[in-house]
């Protein structure tokens, strides 16, 4: 009599194991959630010229550690987790909190840089350097550009192989992003 149950504890945990296992997006391409409710992962992309479809997903997620924000590997240490949220500005959801860290996503001009410095810092509503443009999409081809409201040039950037993100001009194929749900 124990063979047959643990048979079937066997087929119930490989049932169990299979409905956990999510593909990045179904045939109707709607990406599915890998995430639990309210928070995204942001994964870098290639978009074909016409800047209409995603040709090629990157192993490369947004993560932040210490303030240091970085893309790595899906495997890579730290967390991958994102939550939208709203400024105190009234217009709808502007910034990005990095789950584990519970710091927000901000950047910042150093009189002389060229480029704002990106970093995560406390999470504050009436900070400016924490407000981005971004439209999360569950469609597999609703990628975005993470763009700085403040610093309107500028957007995310991240390599495709890993390592610290940056702020980059709005037309660099480094600043195209899927949100993954």
């Amino acid at each position: 009599m124990r063979a047959p149950l643990l048979s079937l504890c066997l087929l119930a945990s490989t049932a169990a194991a299979a409905s956990n296992a999510t593909a990045a997006h179904n045939e109707s391409g709607v990406i599915e959630d890998i995430f639990p409710s309210a928070q995204w992962g942001i994964r870098r992309v290639m978009i074909d010229d016409d800047q209409k479809h995603v040709i090629k997903l990157y192993d490369a997620y947004v993560s932040l550690w210490s303030g240091i924000v970085h893309t790595e590997s899906w495997n890579g240490q730290g967390g991958k987790a994102w939550e939208i949220m709203a400024s105190n500005a009234g217009k709808g959801y502007d910034m990005l909190r990095h789950v584990w860290d519970n710091q927000c996503l901000d950047a910042y001009l150093v009189p002389g840089d060229n480029y704002p410095r990106l970093h995560g810092y406390a999470c504050d509503r009436n900070n400016e350097n924490q407000r981005w443009y971004y439209t999360p999409s569950r469609s597999a081809d609703g990628w975005t550009r993470i763009c700085h409201k403040k610093y309107t040039s500028y957007c995310l950037g991240g390599n495709s192989y890993g390592g610290d993100a940056f702020m980059t001009s709005t037309s660099d194929y480094a600043a195209q992003f899927i949100f993954v749900p």
